[in-house]
């Protein structure tokens, strides 16, 4: 019964990421860019949907399971952190509550926040079931932990001042204008893939790039979404900037999905947050998340 569940996880995974290849393959063609960087085609008001409608599921006997705790952090707001009272919150810590209600674990269900350094280790010692903290799936993780379905992608956009909102984000426009990024970040490449010819300037903090877009040493400001999401929001931006242009979603380049992590010897724990996963966002719930924690959109 294991070997027949793990046979029927690869095969819809395999399914899934075919589906996945021929949608990028088909931007690819209408949009004529590079391969490996696609502008995201999603509105503010609707969150990008990353489960395949079709994908089945396999069920799983979670008898015997004592606990569910999920381990994540306090510092990726707006996913994880601390509000004014303390107290944990963010779209992972209610996504992972939705979770335990899908699958009827309420009275077991738990989630506890540790440092950034702690999280794997303690996954690893038994200090947990399940990792929701924007743990990233790459080689060395995967030896460790199995990764649920993506659940959110994080994309790289710009931002500018709302004066400037009518800018157009295309290879011609930019040429006069000049791009502030984050030194050597991933972020810093991509632009530079994305647009070779570009004005760019450096800054060694996003608090200098944003004071350099507020006193328009810059034009556009470029990084990540959710980090440049949660400065246009603050009193600190005080509503001078706004998004402009695409989402882009570059996943060679940025490590920018999100997923759930087990232990490796816990593919039964695996194939039930993936089936609640997929309710979740049928029903409509990841949807729900998307706009209470951006309600100004992303994409």
């Amino acid at each position: 019964n294991y070997n027949f569940q793990l046979s029927l996880e690869f095969h819809h995974d395999l399914i899934t990421m075919v589906i996945m290849l021929i949608r990028i393959l088909i931007k690819i063609i209408i949009l004529a860019l590079c391969p490996l960087i696609l502008p995201s085609t999603s509105f503010a008001q609707v969150a990008p949907h990353l489960i395949p409608p079709t994908i089945r599921t396999v069920k799983s006997d979670l008898t015997g399971l004592e606990r569910l705790r999920f381990l994540t952090t306090v510092d990726f707001r707006p996913f994880n952190y601390l509000d004014k009272n303390s107290q944990l919150a963010g779209y992972n810590v209610n996504l992972a509550s939705a979770i335990c209600n899908e699958l009827k674990l309420t009275h077991i269900c738990e989630i506890e926040a540790v440092s950034w350094d702690e999280l794997s280790q303690k996954l690893k010692n038994g200090g947990g079931e399940a990792i929701i903290a924007g743990l990233v799936a790459d080689q060395e993780t995967r030896q460790d932990f199995l990764f649920s379905h993506i659940y959110f992608r994080l994309p790289a956009r710009f931002i500018t001042l709302k004066n400037n909102l009518d800018i157009k984000i295309d290879n011609k426009t930019l040429q006069s204008k000049t791009v502030g990024v984050i030194a050597d970040s991933a972020h810093a490449y991509l632009l530079l893939r994305l647009y070779p010819e570009v004005k760019h300037k450096s800054y060694k903090t996003r608090n200098e790039a944003f004071g350099a877009l507020e006193a328009m040493e810059i034009d556009l400001l470029f990084d990540d979404g959710v980090a440049l999401g949660n400065w246009l929001t603050s009193t600190q931006a005080a509503d001078c900037c706004g998004f402009v242009g695409e989402a882009f979603i570059a996943p060679n380049i940025l490590s920018n999905t999100l997923s759930i992590a087990v232990a490796n010897t816990q593919p039964n724990l695996l194939f039930a947050i993936n089936d609640a996963l997929t309710k979740l966002e049928q029903k409509g719930v990841l949807d729900e998340l998307y706009l209470r924690y951006f309600p100004a959109g992303l994409y």
